[in-house]
C-alpha cells in the first residue's frame, strides 16, 4: 500500500507576503500611510493658458539659462583648478581637507558663490530673499556646522551661495561636470547613503568640524541636511545624529519655497520632468530665515540625540515665525521614501533591501 507524501509540492508557490517579508524585513504599507506624508507632491490644476505659454517659455528660456550655467560652471571650474587646493581620488574618498592661504580661499569661495548665484539664476530664481534673526552672528555661522531643512534641488545652491561650505552629498554629484570638482575644492564630503560606513563619515565630519573651529587659516564650514533626504516642504524629518557627534556648535537655516503652478520641491517627481518644469517656469521663489548660533549644553554634547531632537524642535517653533506656517514634524526617513517610490513608481524592491528605520 503506498503511503502519502506530507511533505510540500515542490511547485507550490511561495507565500508571496512571506517572501516580501524574508527580503524586505516586513509588510508593505499601504500608499495612503501617514509616514508616506512627507513625500506626497502637490499636484495642483495648471490653466490653459499657463499651459499653453510653457512651451514658449521653455524654448526662450531654456538655452538662455543652460548658457549661464554652462558659462559659470566652466569659470567656476577653472577658478578652483588653478588656485583650489589638489583634489585626488583619495583626497574625495577619504574627506580630506587642505587649508590653503586665506587669499587662495577667498577665490575658492568667490567661485563657489558665483557658480551658486549663477544655478539659482538659471533655475528662474531672480532674486533671493531671506531674513536673519536678531541674534545671528555670520561670522559665528561660518565657524559652526550648518543645518537646514531639505526640499528641493536649489537648496544646495542657495546654501552654497549663502555660506560657500563643504557639503555632504551623494557621491555621483562629484560625477556632475565642473560642480563636483567646485564642491571637492571646498573639501565636500561625497558619501554613498545605502552602502556607505556611516561610522567612518561621521568620525571625519567630526575631524572637520573641530578643523573649521580651530584653524587660523580659513576652512570651509560644513552643511549637512540632517533629515536625509528631500521632502515636500511641508515637513521636517527626524533628523539623523552625524552632524551632532561632535558637540560643536551649529547654525540652523530654514527655507521655504513659494510658487504658483510647479513646486520646486524634489520628492516624487523624476529628474527629467522635474528639471523641465522647473526650467520652463518664468519664476521661481526661494526665502531663507537664519537662526542664530546654536551652542549645545553639557548634556547635549554627551548625547547627539538629544542634541539633534532640540535643534529640531527649535526650528519647528522657528517656521511659522519665519514663514507664517508652521512645518510638521515627521518621524519618516530615506527608507520610507524608497518604499513610496517603489509603490508610486511600480517599482520592484531590490531583494534584501530592508524596509528598517535604522537607517
Amino acid at each position: 500500500m503506498a503511503t502519502r507524501d506530507s511533505s510540500p509540492s515542490l511547485s507550490a508557490p511561495l507565500d508571496p507576503d512571506k517572501a516580501f517579508i524574508q527580503s524586505h524585513g516586513r509588510l508593505p504599507r499601504p500608499l495612503e500611510h501617514a509616514a508616506f506624508d512627507p513625500f506626497r507632491r502637490a499636484v495642483l490644476k495648471v490653466p490653459t493658458w499657463v499651459s499653453l505659454l510653457q512651451p514658449l517659455c521653455a524654448v526662450l528660456l531654456i538655452p538662455l539659462r543652460l548658457l549661464v550655467a554652462v558659462v559659470a560652471t566652466l569659470l567656476s571650474y577653472l577658478l578652483v583648478l588653478v588656485f583650489g587646493p589638489p583634489v585626488t581620488a583619495r583626497s574625495v574618498a577619504t574627506f580630506s581637507a587642505t587649508p590653503l592661504p586665506a587669499w587662495r580661499r577667498a577665490v575658492c569661495v568667490f567661485a563657489t558663490k558665483l557658480l551658486a548665484r549663477a544655478l539659482l539664476l538659471g533655475l528662474g530664481f531672480w532674486t533671493v530673499r531671506g531674513r536673519d534673526a536678531p541674534a545671528y552672528d555670520h561670522a559665528a555661522a561660518q565657524k559652526a556646522t550648518i543645518v537646514s531643512n531639505h526640499s528641493s534641488l536649489a537648496d544646495p545652491c542657495l546654501l552654497a551661495y549663502l555660506y560657500a561650505p563643504a557639503f555632504v552629498a551623494k557621491r555621483k554629484v562629484y560625477m556632475i561636470p565642473g560642480i563636483g570638482r567646485v564642491g571637492a575644492a571646498q573639501h565636500a564630503f561625497y558619501i554613498d547613503r545605502l552602502n556607505g560606513s556611516g561610522l567612518s563619515v561621521t568620525s571625519k565630519m567630526v575631524e572637520r568640524q573641530n578643523l573649521v573651529r580651530e584653524s587660523q587659516v580659513p576652512v570651509p564650514p560644513v552643511c549637512v541636511f540632517p533629515e536625509g533626504t528631500t521632502t515636500n516642504g511641508q515637513h521636517l524629518l527626524k533628523f539623523r545624529t552625524g552632524a551632532f557627534v561632535g558637540g560643536g556648535p551649529v547654525a540652523p537655516v530654514l527655507i521655504r519655497y513659494r510658487y504658483g503652478w510647479f513646486s520646486p520641491t524634489y520628492e516624487t517627481v523624476r529628474t527629467p520632468a522635474y528639471l523641465l518644469a522647473i526650467l520652463s517656469q518664468f519664476a521661481n521663489r526661494v526665502e531663507y530665515y537664519r537662526l542664530p548660533v546654536y551652542h549645545p549644553s553639557a548634556e547635549e554634547k554627551e548625547d547627539p540625540a538629544l542634541y539633534a531632537r532640540n535643534v529640531h524642535q527649535l526650528m519647528l517653533e522657528k517656521s511659522e515665525e519665519a514663514f507664517g506656517h508652521a512645518l510638521v514634524h515627521s518621524e519618516s526617513n530615506f527608507v520610507d521614501k524608497i518604499e513610496y517610490h517603489s509603490l508610486v513608481w511600480g517599482r520592484k524592491l531590490k531583494p534584501g533591501f530592508r524596509l528598517t528605520n535604522d537607517r
